[in-house]
């Protein structure tokens, strides 16, 4: 039986996007204020920090990153 939200992936729509952005700039801010690229244990406690209970996603962390770089850059 088919229904209506068949094929749609909810991952990556419009709302999900908006949710990862915001996320990702918690996270950017927080990586701002360590000063580098964090490893893993330094990506828990940033996690802790923004409040996220869970793992951000690969795709979250590499927006975060994105954006802090972008930052950087245009703080030098």
């Amino acid at each position: 039986m088919s229904t209506a939200t068949d094929g749609i992936d909810y991952a990556h729509n419009a709302r999900a996007r908006a949710n990862r952005v915001a996320k990702a700039t918690s996270l950017a801010g927080f990586i701002e204020d360590l000063g580098h690229l964090p490893d893993e244990a330094e990506r828990r406690e940033i996690r802790r920090l923004a409040g996220l209970k869970r793992d951000p996603s690969t795709e979250t962390w590499a927006i975060a990153i994105d954006i802090w770089r972008e930052r950087t850059e245009t703080t030098r």
